[in-house]
C-alpha cells in the first residue's frame, strides 16, 4: 500500500517518532486508525443495521414496524454503553 500525505502530516508523524512512542511510521498510523475506529460514532450502529440489510437484500424482510427497530436499536446502544 502506498499513502501520500502532505509535508504537515509527514512532520506530524516524524515529531511522533521523535518522542520516542513510535520507533516509525506505521506504528503512528496504525495507533491512529485504531484510534479512529474506537472513536468511530456510528460503529454501533453500523453493527446494528449491518445484518438486517443483509437480510433484505436477500428478500428476508422483518415485519416489524420501523418505530419497533428503532426502539430495538436504542436498546442495544444503551446496552453497549
Amino acid at each position: 500500500m502506498n499513502v501520500s500525505l502532505t509535508p504537515e502530516f509527514e512532520a506530524m508523524i516524524q515529531g511522533k517518532i521523535a518522542t520516542g512512542l513510535y520507533t516509525n511510521a506505521s506504528e503512528v498510523i496504525r495507533d491512529a486508525l485504531r484510534r479512529m475506529d474506537e472513536q468511530d460514532p456510528f460503529k454501533d450502529l453500523r453493527t446494528f443495521f449491518a445484518p438486517r440489510i443483509a437480510e433484505a437484500r436477500r428478500g428476508e424482510l422483518s415485519n416489524k414496524s420501523f418505530d419497533a427497530i428503532i426502539t430495538e436499536a436504542k436498546q442495544q446502544a444503551a446496552n453497549m454503553q
